[in-house]
């Protein structure tokens, strides 16, 4: 079975506009948050998958203010005192240790079901997160709640990779497959090539990451594709592949601009795809520009939609609300349903 993990927004939460290329975090910068509401929500979420027949597991929030953070900066005394002194000190720093970006699990970790690697074991590989400051303090307490979860002989893991390598975890894979218990492919997305020249583009994932955990969670590489992010749409705000491509099973729903050499990649991901045997055939979906622009799309989040196989081999598509309020995303999402 899949199991459906998602954290919980925390206390602290709150918009401090920390996350270059970001969009949704720079333009909600100062904004007056609400954590208590959003966890509600989230929880609501939670429910209504479980509702659905689904497994659903909650992940607790990270602790804050992360005190060893502050710490290693130097600060003593209670949580307060160093709140206190940081502030005094630079002002930055008190929204980076109160942070509570950890609710989006989707960036946790990297995953390999035990039916993909190579040992029978499932893997994980903390994100490091290294491409934000309030993001990198985050993959040691990962790491220990992924251990205490998945305990026991049937799992296997790794320690996250240096933060010379960029490594975002799961927001920029996609397994594809005919059936959880299938045998599947997985799409790396990356956006840091081995020989890029310099730029704005906030580039945040590496193409050497996933080299890494192809190796280490003991990946055959026929059945792992790597894609290039867009540079232009990542202009544009699609920090993570996951902001313009959605997948599930045997079902890819991508925007048209999302890869370079878009084409080729989809080739090569429907030949590794008939390599697994699965009988159902790969259906990939791609949405036009002049359907939905990569601006629109970043602004509603309609890829960051979860799609969830339900126990009756169904599917549903859990959307957010600005998806029905913008007349383009619900256009595309009414021609899906039809």
């Amino acid at each position: 079975m899949e199991i459906n993990l998602d954290s919980i927004v925390g206390p602290t939460h709150h918009y401090g506009g920390l996350a270059d290329g970001n969009l949704a975090s720079i333009h909600h910068k100062f904004q007056t948050s609400s954590p208590k509401q959003a966890a509600l929500q989230g929880l609501a979420k939670m429910r209504r998958v479980m509702e659905m027949g689904v497994v659903q597991v909650v992940v607790p929030p990270h602790p804050r203010p992360f005190e060893p953070f502050l710490r290693q900066l130097g600060y003593v005394g209670t949580a307060a005192d160093m709140l206190l002194k940081a502030a005094q000190d630079n002002p930055e720093i008190v929204p980076i240790s109160m942070s509570s970006s950890f609710m989006w699990t989707a960036n946790a970790a990297t995953v390999t079901p035990s039916v993909d690697a190579q040992d029978g074991k499932v893997h994980f590989t903390p994100a490091n997160l290294a491409s934000n400051a309030h993001r990198a303090i985050e993959p040691g307490v990962t790491a220990d709640l992924l251990r205490t979860v998945f305990a026991g002989p049937h799992f296997s893991h790794h320690s996250a990779l240096p933060d010379s390598i960029g490594d975002e975890g799961a927001a920029n894979v996609t397994r594809l497959c005919g059936g959880h218990d299938r045998r599947g492919v997985h799409l790396f997305v990356y956006g840091k090539g081995v020989n890029d020249v310099p730029d704005d583009v906030p580039k945040r994932q590496s193409r050497q990451a996933y080299l890494s955990i192809s190796n280490s969670h003991q990946l055959r590489e026929d059945f792992v594709v790597l894609a290039q992010q867009n540079p232009d749409v990542i202009a544009k705000g699609v920090f993570h592949n996951d902001v313009i491509s959605v997948g599930n099973e045997n079902v890819l729903l991508v925007h048209e601009a999302a890869y370079v050499d878009q084409e080729s990649v989809l080739n090569e991901l429907r030949e590794a795809y008939a390599k697994t045997g699965a009988v159902d055939p790969l259906n990939i979906i791609e949405i036009r520009s002049d359907q939905l622009s990569v601006d629109d799309a970043v602004s509603t989040y309609l890829f960051n939609s979860q799609l969830i196989s339900l126990p009756d081999r169904s599917m549903v598509m859990l959307c957010p609300i600005q998806c029905q309020e913008n007349k383009a995303a619900k256009l595309v999402l009414d021609r899906l349903l039809a």
